[in-house]
């Protein structure tokens, strides 16, 4: 593998095969002087596609694909199609496995097979009417004219098809002799090669249709497994699954224990669930732009479904990351109502927000809702901020509005989803160039947020809080615990955002009137107000702000802070005092 696998020269040099040696053996090979690729080392190569290690087994894969003839001495008698047909057979019943990683195996040896030898037109492919989805025959290109590449796919969605026909419902004996999720992946990995292959395909019209039923299919699985738990509005979760389970089995629900058949059922429906969703991702990724007009609304619906309910975050992010490149290819086209699509999309997401009878509760952090926001602004052009300024815009209007009264907890208050959606956005780096000029009004409401009565907005108003402070201070040092951790000072924060600072003024003002009449209890955002003013770097020079009336007032409000009853607010207010001092540090 390292002399096949061998990368040019890097910064380390040491212990890494030169880029010469794979040039060496295939010369060698070509000039018929070392058959280092003869059929031994293609049969080693063909027992470490079955180790249980995934990038082992990617790498042989690799290996056999780029330097080993398909099939092996091309031309020669019919045991040679005997055994690459006898190979996709135990591939394929890999692939109708129960365990996960056999179907891995499986997918790869399918995948292998089909970019090899059935996309080059160098084989075609036929089902027996047999049970078993291995019964297959491989034939020379010669025996038949039918398009194989097609047909292979359209073989596993039928095999697909089928299983979900029989399963309409929660079966405990359809599912686990029959799981699909390897078919599905072996779909997933079959058709990401045939697009990236697709000048060599002629049938574009046949692969057009193939491409509009496999979102129809994924689509069809992943209600089905909604189905599971009675939840056609949000896709189940593994606590979900485990519950439903329970509740048919007749078992009471919240049991600690769980029996390997509720183990092994619950793998089979989220598996479903996972490479459903991944096939779906792939294909909005790698669809032609020719052809992205006329599915571009069904796969955007797809990927709003999954990343507005899927509740798993391993799904949410490889879902964002397709759905990310997708987006970016919809505002770059041509076509005016594509490009209008994430416009749509956006204003679904608000209208929801914003509708009370429309929303569920979701889950902590509003589940993918701030994940789809962002995937669809930082797809947007660099020279455009349409979508970000009326997002923005948005979203900061419904975080201040007062909360409703008399909700219960198991609906999702509007003003929750808006904090962490702005979360979100300024947490992404691709955004923090856009979104400086928006810092002062989100710190101002998170802090307004503390006093809310709703626990649900003083979280979400925490976290949002906690990223615009590493935003515009950067990270603290937690060793020294030191207020000098970054290089902005007060007279410069408040140049930025002077609206910032009369807001600062006004609530430090407030607080020490508080507090000079004896109180005990004070604003639940002095706290973090005079966190971020002690998180501020001390003053180096003299400057004309320092002797303005605001900087006077907010100097005179700390010192009357110095005397709170509460030890940690005297303690943040003679730090953030400390900050606003000028002159010489020896001095201070």
């Amino acid at each position: 593998m390292e002399t096949f696998l061998a990368s040019p020269p890097a910064q380390r040099r040491k212990g890494k095969v030169p880029e010469s040696t794979a040039k060496l053996v295939s010369l060698a090979l070509a000039a018929g002087m070392w058959d280092f690729c003869g059929d031994p080392a293609a049969r080693v190569l063909d027992v470490v596609l079955l180790d249980s290690v995934a990038e082992i087994r990617e790498d042989a894969a690799y290996i056999r694909e780029q330097y080993f003839s398909w099939p092996p001495h091309a031309g020669a008698a019919v045991d040679v199609w005997y055994g690459m047909q006898q190979w996709l057979s135990k591939g394929l019943q890999l692939c109708c496995s129960s365990r996960s990683q056999d179907c891995e195996i499986g997918a790869l040896i399918c995948k292998m097979i089909y970019r090899k030898c059935i996309i080059p037109g160098k084989a075609v492919i036929s089902w027996s009417n047999g049970q078993s989805l291995g019964d297959v025959s491989l034939y020379s290109a010669g025996c038949e004219t039918l398009n194989s590449s097609i047909d292979f796919i359209l073989m596993l969605k039928q095999a697909v098809d089928k299983h979900l026909k029989t399963t309409t419902a929660f079966s405990k004996d359809v599912a686990p002799h029959t799981p699909v999720y390897g078919i599905i992946l072996a779909i997933q990995r079959c058709v990401s090669c045939l697009l990236l292959d697709l000048p060599n395909v002629k049938t574009n019209d046949e692969l057009k249709t193939l491409i509009a039923s496999l979102l129809e299919l994924s689509a069809k699985a992943i209600r089905l497994n909604s189905l599971v738990t009675e939840q056609e509005e949000v896709n189940p979760s593994l606590a979900d699954i485990s519950e439903a389970m329970e509740r048919r089995g007749g078992q009471s629900v919240g049991s600690i224990t769980i029996t390997a058949e509720q183990h092994y059922l619950m793998a089979c429906y989220w598996l479903t669930i996972k490479e459903s969703m991944t096939l779906i991702g792939v294909i909005a990724k790698q669809v032609p732009n020719q052809w992205l007009s006329s599915i571009a609304v069904q796969i955007a619906d797809q990927l709003v479904v999954i990343i507005t309910r899927c509740r798993h975050r391993g799904i949410l992010e490889a879902t964002t990351l397709a759905a990310s490149q997708f987006f970016q290819r919809l505002l770059l086209s041509d076509c005016e109502v594509t490009r209008l699509i994430p416009n749509n999309i956006l204003e679904k997401v608000f209208v929801g927000i914003n509708d009370l009878s429309a929303m569920a509760s979701i889950t902590r952090r509003s589940a993918g809702l701030p994940l789809l926001v962002v995937t669809i602004l930082a797809a947007e052009p660099r020279h455009r901020k349409d979508l970000l300024k009326d997002a923005m815009s948005r979203l900061l209007s419904t975080a201040s509005r007062r909360e409703a009264d008399a909700l219960g907890e198991n609906v999702d208050l509007p003003q929750v989803h808006a904090l962490n959606s702005l979360r979100a956005i300024f947490r992404d780096a691709t955004l923090s160039p856009k979104t400086l000029q928006y810092v002062d009004k989100a710190v101002m409401l998170s802090i307004d947020g503390f006093s809310s009565p709703a626990w649900t907005i003083r979280n979400s108003a925490t976290q949002l809080f906690g990223v615009l402070v590493d935003r515009l201070l950067g990270q603290k040092d937690l060793e020294r615990d030191s207020p000098v951790g970054t290089s902005m000072t007060a007279a410069q924060l408040f140049a930025l955002y002077p609206n910032l600072q009369t807001y600062i003024v006004q609530q430090v003002l407030h607080t020490s009137h508080v507090c000079g009449s004896g109180a005990l209890s004070m604003h639940p955002g002095t706290f973090p107000l005079l966190a971020l003013l002690s998180r501020l770097a001390m003053e180096t020079t003299v400057t004309s702000k320092h002797n303005s009336e605001a900087y006077v007032m907010l100097s005179k409000g700390l010192e009357q802070l110095l005397i709170s009853p509460v030890f940690r607010v005297r303690e943040l207010a003679a730090k953030s005092l400390l900050t606003l001092m000028r002159g010489n540090p020896g001095q201070r």
